[in-house]
């Protein structure tokens, strides 16, 4: 990943971010992780099932394309 991902994601707790850097969590992952449950919180906000399992294929799908 490149460029300003707190621009990507919003802005992150720096707490956060200190606290999973402190464990040994570097940051590009602390981002993803980050972003991920950002993610997951508002695929389970979507009262319709089906479209939640579209989105998550979805994003998962477009995660293993980029590796």
């Amino acid at each position: 990943m490149e460029g300003n991902h707190g621009a990507t994601i919003g802005r992150l707790d720096e707490d956060s971010v200190f606290y999973m850097q402190s464990r040994g969590m570097d940051l590009e992952s602390t981002y993803e992780l980050m972003a991920e449950a950002r993610m997951e919180n508002v695929i389970h906000s979507i009262s319709d099932k089906s479209i939640q399992a579209y989105i998550e294929e979805t994003i998962r799908g477009k995660g293993k394309e980029e590796e």
